[in-house]
């Protein structure tokens, strides 16, 4: 199954960057007096990982393309098994492809000083956003549309958000 496929390689990348989610960053705790009652993070629901699958259509050099986008967040626990953060990702992958050989590209989409949508909705995906090329202080609704320069048709895309953009978001 071509989303497992997916989701393994994502693990896999998210475990080699779990040592540097990990790492102790714990502020220097107030004194009780000083500390307005907060519920314990024991009291808090652990946030769970979910995922979205859907099927769409895209013309690319005059091919159409049957694809799967599948976006979710996974769970990342650091080494004593507690939660960090959710890290949101979003995978396009070719219908009837073998995934065995086909290509992955994995990119890191937005991050300090730029939004995610600029790599996933601008250029990389499948849709992209229609706007006026170098206008200053462009206002949306932007619209969406088929994004004739994708390399969908080339290659299979997973868009990493780094946490604190797009879907990702510390949770520990």
């Amino acid at each position: 199954m071509t989303t497992t496929r997916y989701v393994t390689a994502l693990l896999a990348t998210l475990l080699a960057a779990a040592p540097v989610l990990a790492a102790d960053t714990t502020a220097p705790t107030p004194s009780a007096a000083t500390t307005p009652d907060k519920p314990k993070a024991d009291d808090q629901p652990v946030p769970q990982g979910k995922v979205w699958v859907t099927r769409h259509k895209v013309r690319i050099d005059g091919q159409v393309i049957a694809y799967t986008a599948t976006a979710g967040t996974l769970l990342m626990k650091n080494d004593k098994d507690e939660p960090v953060a959710l890290f949101g990702f979003t995978a396009y992958t070719r219908d009837g492809a073998d995934p065995v050989t086909r290509p992955v590209m994995f990119a890191y989409n937005g991050g300090p000083g730029s939004a995610s949508a600029w790599l996933h909705m601008g250029i990389l995906g499948p849709r992209r956003t229609a706007i006026e090329d170098l206008q200053v202080n462009s206002k949306g609704p932007f619209r969406t549309v088929d994004n004739e320069y994708s390399i969908l048709d080339r290659t299979d895309l997973v868009m990493i958000d780094p946490v604190g953009t797009g879907l990702s978001r510390v949770v520990g």
